[in-house]
């Protein structure tokens, strides 16, 4: 997802070492309200029942996701469509609302299911399915702080690897 402990203590407002312990997994408790202010950083309610074992025996990812983003009486966001769109980070403007309620409201773990179901049928990268769903995100305007964020960590990266890319081995008199 690109997210740094920095940045995913900015989101939860939890400071870095609380942060750093949970990755770790040495933290000795943890009240409620810290473990939901971290899953909701990171786009998971306090119970995912998206990610439950039932659920993901029962439906793909990418269909439960589709279901999951389907907001209108009038249709409905094919599986195949958010297929489509993640591959190309476009789609038809009919489908616009059913693409912003999957980058604002599908469980980020979800997402993550999706990127692994498109990867494994498309073989295209996850860091590119990842970068299409920023790109998405960022011209609909939605509301998930994540994709700015990842947007952010995207350009600090491009601009370390650009800034290193113009230096050669050889050292000049």
């Amino acid at each position: 997802m690109g997210l740094s402990q920095s940045d995913l203590a900015d989101l939860c407002g939890e400071r870095l070492d609380v942060v750093v312990e949970i990755e770790l997994g040495n933290l000795k408790s943890l009240s409620k309200g810290e473990v939901t202010a971290v899953l909701e950083a990171i786009g998971l309610p306090p119970i995912d029942i998206a990610t439950s074992p039932r659920m993901r025996q029962k439906t793909s990812p990418t269909a439960l996701a589709s279901q999951m983003a389907s907001v209108s009486y009038r249709g409905e966001l094919a599986p195949s469509d958010l297929k489509a769109a993640l591959i190309s980070a476009t789609f038809p403007v009919d489908l616009t609302a059913f693409i912003a309620a999957f980058l604002d409201e599908v469980p980020v773990s979800l997402l993550a299911r999706v990127v692994d179901e498109v990867n494994a049928e498309s073989g295209i990268a996850q860091e590119a399915l990842w970068a299409n769903m920023t790109r998405m995100a960022l011209r609909q305007k939605t509301t998930r702080e994540l994709w700015r964020k990842i947007s952010r960590a995207s350009a600090i990266a491009g601009a370390v690897q650009d800034s290193g890319a113009g230096r050669s081995g050889a050292i000049s008199s």
